[in-house]
């Protein structure tokens, strides 16, 4: 239980501060960025860029992988559910979908936490 404490708190940490979150969006769309990119793009110092990344890093948000000199970011695909389902929901946020639970991704829940997320969950479509 320590564990999943420590990991949670390292995840919202990491989430709690807006150009993190740019960060994030960034990675989305582009899927892999060098430091420079990520500075220029959120127009930051090559310092609080390499921070910020190093933070999200640490929450287990993003991987950073070395090709020849330079050290590229992405979205970690290697991650426990919790951090799955924390950036899943921010892409959707900033997706701008108006719900985060497909129809059909419902279907496998509990009917008891269907219940409780129905406002998040896509209407059944129409026939």
């Amino acid at each position: 239980m320590v564990n999943n404490l420590t990991t949670m708190e390292k995840v919202f940490k990491a989430l709690s501060y807006h150009k993190r979150l740019e960060v994030l969006n960034f990675l989305f769309k582009k899927k892999e960025a060098h430091v420079c990119e990520i500075a220029d793009e959120l127009k930051i110092p090559l310092m609080t860029a390499s921070r910020n990344l190093t933070i999200l890093s640490r929450a287990n948000l993003i991987r950073a992988k070395q090709k020849r000199n330079f050290v590229y970011y992405s979205i970690n695909p290697n991650q426990d559910w919790f951090v799955k389902s924390i950036l899943s929901l921010i892409k959707s946020n900033f997706e701008g979908k108006k719900y985060l639970i497909s129809y059909s991704e419902a279907s496998f829940l509990d009917p008891r936490i269907r219940q409780s997320l129905k406002n998040f969950i896509e209407p059944a479509p129409k026939e």
